[in-house]
């Protein structure tokens, strides 16, 4: 599912067609400096809790790298 600019969803073949939802929102306002807001929701199954841990922070980097890239 692709809703652009707010959310996308899907599955993740990697981690056994986990679920995942990425969703975006504006905290405080259209602009960028007012703040936005990303949410990461991932499902999975079958897999070793370090796996999935390893998943959250590769996304934790990616999202600070981008919000740094925006302020």
């Amino acid at each position: 599912m692709n809703q652009p600019p707010v959310r996308v969803r899907g599955t993740i073949r990697g981690l056994n067609d986990g679920l995942f939802s990425l969703r975006t929102h504006e905290a405080g306002g259209p602009a960028a400096k007012d703040g936005h807001v990303a949410c990461l929701f991932a499902s999975t199954w079958g897999r070793a809790e370090a796996d999935v841990e390893a998943l959250g922070e590769r996304w934790r980097r990616l999202l600070d790298s981008i919000a740094a890239e925006q302020g």
